[in-house]
């Protein structure tokens, strides 16, 4: 494989590097010896940081439109192709807004802990681009890890508030759950499958085998999880009340999107046929989100929970 700026794995390498220019610039400005490091530090050193890992975005984002779409690489594991080609971009924007509505922020834990913040953000960035483009169950798995790990470290950054840690801890734990739940499931569509390619699905779908769709259901059991849909949403509320304002702005668009485009990945391309079955089955599952995030929204007197609450109506939508 020769390189090009169009070739697959570009944007994840560049993403890679970014976060790495970001975790050194974060190294290189440590509080000098003797500094207090409980006392913020203002002026263009407080966001340099930021404006490194938005320009950095910024940049990414314009290698995107040089994409060539269809190519593939590790034997068709990884592939570009036009659906890909536009999350990543959804991705990249949507944290770059993110980044540039966190260079306002004045609070200590930003001012101090900016090259962690911006790290952990550029992380789960780079696990949901190589989730748009995984037609790879392992590969698929540890993207969405990649993607996850880092939303539960933001979203108790600000860790001597009094919600954030109970937060946190709440979303690592149904996270975790999630994540379990997809990989059993997963087990059961490669024993019965033979393999771990996403090619390999609608044939083992047409066997009819009820293993194989125990494993299907368990995967979009776990994915509801991620996405926050009934009856999986319980996270969401706590989560958007107690992280930063540009973190859930980020939370409420990109991660969720990254869901979708697996859902879009496994039971609409992957299942063949079999997706007359599975679409009726999410189209009820999004009718009673729909529901009941709407329902849920009523009483609520938190702006943050209204939000959460609007958010999970909207991912039935």
């Amino acid at each position: 494989m020769t390189f090009s700026l169009g070739m697959p794995l570009l944007v994840e390498l560049a993403l890679f590097a970014l976060a790495v220019v970001v975790l050194l610039a974060g190294i290189v400005r440590r509080s000098p010896r003797g500094e207090p490091s409980d006392v913020p530090r203002s002026g263009p050193a407080s966001t340099v940081i930021g404006w490194v890992t938005l320009a950095g975005l910024v940049a990414i984002f314009g290698l995107t439109f040089l994409a060539t779409e269809g190519a593939s690489i590790l034997h068709g594991s990884f592939v570009q192709d036009g659906l890909a080609i536009f999350a990543k971009r959804l991705f990249i924007a949507s944290a770059a807004l993110s980044v540039l509505g966190s260079l306002t922020m004045r609070h200590a834990a930003f001012t101090r802990r900016a090259a962690e913040y911006h790290f952990a953000l550029v992380a789960s960035l780079l696990g949901m681009s190589a989730l748009a483009s995984a037609r790879e169950l392992v590969l698929l798995f540890v993207a969405f890890e990649l993607m996850s790990i880092p939303l539960f470290l933001l979203t108790g950054f600000l860790k001597r508030d009094t919600v954030a840690p109970e937060a946190a801890l709440k979303f690592f734990l149904v996270g975790t759950a999630s994540s379990a739940i997809i990989v059993y499931g997963m087990s059961f569509v490669y024993g019965i499958a033979g393999s771990t390619a996403l090619d390999a699905i609608p044939a083992a779908m047409a066997t009819g085998h009820p293993l194989m769709l125990l494993g299907m259901a368990l995967v979009l059991a776990g994915l509801g999880f991620k996405i926050a849909a009934f009856p999986f949403h319980m996270w969401a509320p706590d989560t958007y009340e107690a992280a930063s304002a540009p973190f859930v702005a980020w939370l409420s668009v990109a991660p969720k999107a990254a869901g979708f485009i697996v859902i879009i990945r496994l039971f609409v391309e992957g299942v063949g046929g079999a997706a007359l079955i599975w679409i009726p089955a999410i189209s009820v599952l999004a009718g009673m989100t729909i529901v009941t995030g709407n329902f849920m929204a009523i009483p609520q007197r938190n702006i943050k929970r209204m939000l959460a609450y609007s958010g999970i109506a909207h991912i039935g939508y």
